[in-house]
């Protein structure tokens, strides 16, 4: 066992306050790419990673901790100004897991256990620090605050740089031992250590079929998202904006997000009140109807079709892919790589935790909308078989307080359901409906994640993403034939004539 050289780690401390003040003014990209000088900002907070981790290995040792290693993170993503040094212990990876972390402020760091961002887990939110306790004397800031309170557990514990000459080894390492007890306890005691949802591989002809027939027999209160490539995740055009790894609109505040919205929605009213047959139009109906032409909204396009999700996967995979393949972008690279599959979303809204009753009677305030005795709201239209259900009132009255106040940075996660004004005659030949995130400040499957909370034993029931290998593509293609699920039927309008020729003639101008 090795004596902790906790001299070294006040050093490699002191050296990254000194480092942090000298870039106060803070660069997104100077820091996030490995220049070639070695005394840029961006290496040299590097090398001061570098040293902790050979530190922290020290205590990995002295902890006798297996089966782990220590990853290295400048904070180039969403939490830019925040490098941080985690444990990885086998089945976790920094986009999709918990682990114990070190993370780096302004004014001090955190040791703790964390969740990751992009792929929340269940059940550790009830773990973590209310903003209360954090702002009592763990640290300062807003964006630690939340932080804090929404991804690290309560036994995480705050060390100040201004004290940093009084640290002590046992301190760090018992610490860190405390993290580490705190991940095994939430990997072998928690329900729901797998993904929030379940996967379905379909990679042959058999299981296809088995597919269509689970469909007619699945519940009529679930929903379908198709996507062209099953390696995107569920995010809406305006938060790929906020949420986006590799977005330059990363340094976006999140209060300028939604305050764009915001305008953004009042502008679009101003500009279509000459016509008469908008004016009724909630705020949520005007923000599906920018959608619809083409407006970056933080709604998400889903259907009550499985076939209609099927068909707009395999568009998007012959559209947006080009020549089957697809470009990611990984640390300012375009990657090529061959899409592999395609998927669609299965999510059950009738298990949807609808919005609690206080916030949302505090949203409405003096502006309550007139509703009937029985306060009921027609889901959708008889095409989906969806029954009559109070509920969605109560989601479609969120969504629109929501909206209308500018006040969505201050609500709580969840997911709002929006049923689309039967004016949208595309929307209903689609048999559409839009998932609306109700915090733009986290990502949509963290909504999504947490707006079934209530049902976290069961919570695979309600989010299935079935995967069809690209094998399957001709075949799902034939299929969609056969059932007449076609450019016509889907885009009822010119645009779904166009689509339909073009399938007659191919690039090479041959019928």
């Amino acid at each position: 066992m090795k004596d902790f050289p906790v001299d070294e780690f006040r050093s490699v401390m002191k050296d990254f306050v000194c480092l942090k003040k000298k870039y106060s003014t803070y660069n997104y990209q100077e820091w996030k790419t490995n220049l070639s000088d070695d005394n840029s900002p961006s290496n040299q907070c590097k090398k001061i990673l570098g040293r902790l981790k050979e530190l922290l290995e020290i205590v990995l040792e002295n902890l006798s901790v297996q089966d782990a290693e220590v990853y290295t993170c400048k904070g180039a993503s969403y939490f830019p100004k925040v490098p941080w040094v985690g444990i990885m212990f086998e089945g976790e990876n920094p986009t999709d897991g918990v682990y114990p972390v070190l993370s780096l402020y302004d004014d001090g760091f955190i040791v703790g256990c964390m969740e990751s961002i992009s792929r929340p887990q269940l059940n550790f939110a009830s773990r973590c620090y209310s903003a209360e306790e954090i702002k009592k004397g763990r640290g300062s800031g807003a964006q630690l605050f939340r932080y804090v309170d929404e991804h690290c557990s309560k036994k995480c514990q705050w060390f100040s740089f201004e004290r940093i000459d009084e640290l002590t080894a046992m301190q760090i390492e018992d610490a860190f031992q405390s993290a580490i007890m705190d991940y095994k306890n939430y990997k072998e005691h928690l329900i729901g250590r797998e993904k929030w949802f379940d996967v379905k591989e379909i990679d042959d002809a058999e299981h296809f079929e088995k597919w269509l027939i689970e469909m007619t027999q699945i519940k009529k209160s679930f929903v379908f998202r198709g996507q062209g490539d099953s390696e995107w995740r569920l995010e809406t055009g305006l938060g790929r904006s906020v949420h986006d790894d590799d977005s330059d609109d990363r340094k976006i505040d999140v209060d300028k997000i939604i305050g764009f919205e915001h305008e953004s929605l009042l502008a679009f009213r101003r500009e279509i009140a000459r016509r008469p047959e908008y004016n009724v139009f909630s705020q949520v109906d005007l923000l599906a109807l920018m959608q619809h032409y083409g407006g970056k909204t933080r709604l998400l396009d889903f259907t009550f079709s499985p076939l209609v999700a099927l068909y707009m996967a395999l568009e998007q995979y012959y559209g947006h892919t080009g020549q089957l393949k697809t470009f990611l972008r990984h640390h300012n690279q375009e990657i090529e790589r061959e899409v592999k599959a395609i998927a669609i979303w299965a999510v059950d809204i009738d298990e949807l935790k609808t919005p609690d009753g206080k916030e949302l009677q505090a949203l409405l305030g003096n502006n309550k909308r007139q509703k009937s005795e029985k306060n009921e709201f027609i889901a959708c239209d008889c095409n989906s078989g969806m029954f009559t259900h109070k509920r969605f009132m109560a989601f479609h009255d969120d969504a629109d307080k929501i909206l209308g106040t500018n006040i969505s940075k201050d609500v709580s996660l969840g997911i709002d359901v929006v049923i689309p004004s039967a004016n949208n005659e595309r929307c209903s030949a689609q048999e559409g409906l839009f998932l609306m995130p109700r915090k733009m400040s986290e990502t949509f499957e963290t909504n999504l994640c947490w707006a079934f909370q209530d049902a976290s034993n069961s919570i695979l029931r309600h989010v299935t993403k079935y995967v069809f290998a690209a094998e399957l593509v001709n075949q799902i293609q034939c299929c969609l034939d056969r059932f007449c699920i076609t450019a016509k039927l889907i885009y009822p309008d010119l645009t779904g004539l166009a689509k339909s020729l073009n399938k007659k003639v191919d690039f090479r101008g041959e019928e």
